[in-house]
């Protein structure tokens, strides 16, 4: 009987693991991070994404976005590789939270953070691209941004 009670929670858990649907988010399995956002870097530059959930506010502030390149490690994107762009909660829980549900993703030259301040590249808007998502626009690309 004991061995019962062991092994029909990890039968379980083996069953629940193999039927991962990549669509939905398993956050609550195994305490994981949401990962199926990702970033594809199409061009020649290494890149890296900033969040800014102030729709329609576009000021790149340092108080109103996170840079992901220096809140995160230096998270890049090399020229023909993808990123991907964690949530502690599923994504459509942190779109639920969000007021307007627009997500801004802005992406930048990684290359700035090396010659200038977070505060000086947010203050200057030197982006090279902003893109404004909603969670039904995300699940169309299967979560995938795709720069350029």
């Amino acid at each position: 009987m004991n061995k019962t009670i062991w092994i029909l929670p990890l039968l379980l858990m083996a069953c629940a693991q193999q039927n991962v649907n990549p669509n939905t988010c398993q956050h609550w399995l195994f305490g994981r991070y949401d990962e199926r956002l990702k970033l594809q870097n199409n061009s020649n530059y290494v890149i890296t994404p900033s969040l800014q959930y102030d729709y329609p506010d576009t000021s790149t502030t340092i108080y109103n976005t996170t840079s992901y390149y220096e809140a995160y490690g230096q998270q890049i994107a090399n020229p023909g590789q993808s990123l991907t762009i964690s949530s502690r909660e599923c994504w459509e829980t942190s779109f639920d939270e969000i007021p307007s549900h627009k997500l801004q993703v802005f992406i930048y030259d990684a290359s700035l953070f090396n010659k200038m301040s977070w505060d000086s590249i947010a203050a200057k808007h030197l982006y090279l691209k902003r893109y404004v998502f909603t969670e039904d626009s995300l699940k169309s690309l299967h979560w995938v941004i795709t720069y350029p």
